[in-house]
């Protein structure tokens, strides 16, 4: 089994208002950023990446050894990236990361507080998330994001 087929990797920040942030991982800030409740329990367990010049030892054969899955470059270091780690349950080597079944992992109840839609989301984006909301039933709030007018920055509506 080769490690796409066994892991899921989720990766958290806590800066949602970093324009790098949305640049690179939401399309352009076209897409959306899910905030999350950290002190749920399965969440609280993520790991915050190590940053380094070097490759981390780890070895090819040993697939239990999760250390890349926490480590990357320094130049990424303005991400103040957090990662979760689960595994397929039925093929899982650890008790330590999450379980996934067909390849998805659900949320706890509780965990999702609110979806933040980018600077230059669609209509039909905003008209998808607010469809997808109403038939889920959840009362979630959605936020929108917006540049500053004065500043080389992100403001989330209503503020953080």
């Amino acid at each position: 089994m080769n490690v796409i087929e066994r892991y899921r990797v989720y990766c958290l920040t806590r800066r949602p208002a970093s324009p790098l942030m949305w640049a690179h991982y939401a399309d352009h800030h076209r897409g959306i950023c899910l905030e999350i409740n950290v002190r749920q329990p399965d969440l609280c367990a993520a790991i915050q990446v190590q940053y380094r010049e070097t490759y981390p030892s780890f070895r090819l054969d040993a697939d239990r050894d999760l250390a890349p899955f926490y480590t990357k470059s320094s130049d990424w270091q303005y991400e103040d990236e957090y990662r979760l780690i689960a595994e397929e349950k039925d093929r899982a080597f650890s008790d330590r990361t999450l379980k996934t079944r067909n390849q998805f992992y659900k949320l706890p109840a509780g965990s999702l507080i609110s979806i933040i839609i980018g600077v230059h989301a669609s209509d039909e984006t905003r008209r998808m998330i607010r469809s997808i909301l109403d038939r889920s039933g959840k009362n979630l709030s959605i936020r929108q994001a917006a540049r500053a007018p004065d500043r080389y920055e992100i403001l989330i509506d209503p503020p953080i």
